[in-house]
């Protein structure tokens, strides 16, 4: 996993008075538990699911290639002639653009 927020954008959000924001923080705070609390203060976690969501509404900053694409019995995702023919996100074109527009629409 390679999205994080850096370090002024995560400040962006981690500081944010709007509602979202503050319930995000909260809840990832709670999620660090007592044994990486202070991690809540410095930089996010790796954003998987963040990825997904922009995919769903926008291809402008990821690669895309068409791929085979098989799930095996014990669930690992692999590239296999026999797999469906899907568009698979495998670069960004410009991941700074990415973390600077992820930051500006949790705060939003």
């Amino acid at each position: 996993g390679i999205v994080q927020l850096t370090v002024a954008d995560y400040a962006r959000v981690r500081d944010a008075k709007a509602a979202i924001p503050v319930a995000i923080m909260e809840n990832y705070r709670i999620w660090l538990e007592a044994d990486r609390k202070d991690q809540a203060e410095r930089q996010s976690s790796t954003l998987f699911d963040t990825v997904a969501v922009y995919l769903a509404y926008s291809e402008a900053l990821a690669g895309i290639e068409p791929l085979n694409i098989l799930v095996t019995d014990d669930g690992f995702t692999r590239i296999n002639e026999r797999g469906n023919r899907l568009r698979v996100a495998t670069t960004w074109k410009d991941l700074p653009a990415y973390h600077q527009h992820l930051a500006e629409r949790l705060v939003k």
